[in-house]
């Protein structure tokens, strides 16, 4: 079989593999919903009914990566494009994330520029690679480190960048090699959070690529910290000046 048959394969199967676990998972926010209503006092209940309900979410956002990476895999994918200004959506997006990085004793930070840098995009889609890298960092950066966002245009490119930089682990030459390919896992024992699939990141590229854009990943060595680098084309004459 070649190779992009064997592609094709893999996507084809996360696709059923979506659809088919969804059909549980319904049943099991059903029956989850009916608890909830008919929870007693009992402490052990609640503290039960809690437990599934973060499983149940956990899950359905498992399904979802599957499902993104095999739409993304087989071109099933339909950006809706608006103007954007990226400067508003980056600063959305880490308020977004706050929480979580709070909750993980982690510095997070924005850099970005008072005028507006406006693209072609889709808000959800371009929200969803701010995003997965947000939360990738948050995975490979300890309590006490600290994420920088910054966003920057290239009048000369008339490209807008993005970079999450934080302050973790950091990257093997090995892994880079392959970071943006589906199911990639860093080694399990640097991570500070668990869970996921390894589809973060394949996401944020085919996402990226669907744009007209590109990604890549930079680090001096392990223990060096990651910048991440989206860049995407600036909107016709969209580049900089001031907004609305």
């Amino acid at each position: 079989m070649s190779d992009k048959a064997c592609t094709h394969c893999k996507h084809d199967l996360l696709a059923v593999l979506s659809h088919e676990l969804r059909n549980p998972l319904s049943a099991l926010n059903n029956g989850l919903y009916v608890l909830k209503r008919l929870l007693s006092e009992d402490a052990r209940s609640f503290r039960a009914v809690a437990v599934m309900d973060r499983q149940i979410r956990h899950m359905t956002a498992l399904i979802d990566s599957l499902g993104e990476a095999a739409g993304l895999g087989r071109g099933d994918v339909e950006l809706h494009l608006v103007l954007v200004d990226l400067v508003e959506l980056v600063h959305d997006a880490c308020l977004d994330h706050e929480h979580l990085f709070a909750s993980h004793e982690i510095d997070l930070r924005d850099e970005l520029p008072r005028d507006a840098t406006r693209v072609l995009g889709d808000p959800m889609r371009l929200t969803q690679v701010v995003g997965n890298l947000l939360q990738n960092a948050v995975r490979f950066t300890p309590a006490g480190g600290h994420v920088v966002v910054a966003l920057e245009h290239d009048q000369e490119a008339r490209c807008a960048r993005i970079r999450v930089k934080d302050s973790g682990v950091g990257l093997s030459e090995g892994l880079r090699a392959r970071l943006f390919e589906p199911f990639t896992q860093a080694d399990a024992s640097l991570a500070h959070t668990v869970g996921g699939l390894g589809l973060g990141l394949a996401v944020v590229k085919g996402i990226v690529g669907l744009h007209g854009g590109s990604v890549r990943a930079e680090c001096e060595g392990p223990g060096q910290g990651t910048t991440f680098i989206v860049e995407l084309p600036c909107a016709d004459g969209e580049t900089g000046g001031a907004g609305p």
